[in-house]
This record gives structure tokens, C-alpha cells and sequence, in this order.
């Protein structure tokens, strides 16, 4: 499976693992962040709490792997 997005995406190996661990640490920031954010409402853990909490991490995932891109 390497391999093949190696080649389809013509990057060194190096570089693929960059990626692929610019995404991981970006989605566990993010969730990280969405969980914290989201335990500052008073709301209850229900439908509404999901939607708050699903907004918030529309909004934080391309900030927190911007954020993470750029050292890596």
C-alpha cells in the first residue's frame, strides 16, 4: 500500500512518512482540541452536544494540520 502512494504521489519515502504522520498528529490534536473546547459548554453529553462537538472539529482539523505542516 506504500508503494503505491509512493508512486502516486510521487514522493521519496521520507517525505510519505511526513505526510502520513502530519495527518495522524494534525486528527489527534484535533480531537484533542475538540474534546477540551467542547467540555467548556454547560451542555450535556446528548444530539447537542455532538453537533456542537462535530462543528467544532470542522473547524479546528485544517488549522491543527496547517499547524502541524509547517515544523514537519
Amino acid at each position: 500500500m506504500f508503494k503505491y502512494l509512493k508512486t502516486k504521489w510521487k514522493v521519496s519515502g521520507v517525505r510519505l512518512l511526513l505526510i502520513i504522520l502530519t495527518f495522524a498528529i494534525g486528527g489527534s490534536l484535533c480531537g484533542y482540541g475538540g474534546k477540551k473546547l467542547s467540555g467548556l459548554t454547560s451542555i450535556d453529553k446528548g444530539f447537542l452536544w455532538i453537533l456542537v462537538y462535530v462543528a467544532t472539529i470542522s473547524i479546528l482539523w485544517p488549522i491543527a494540520v496547517l499547524l502541524t505542516s509547517i515544523p514537519l
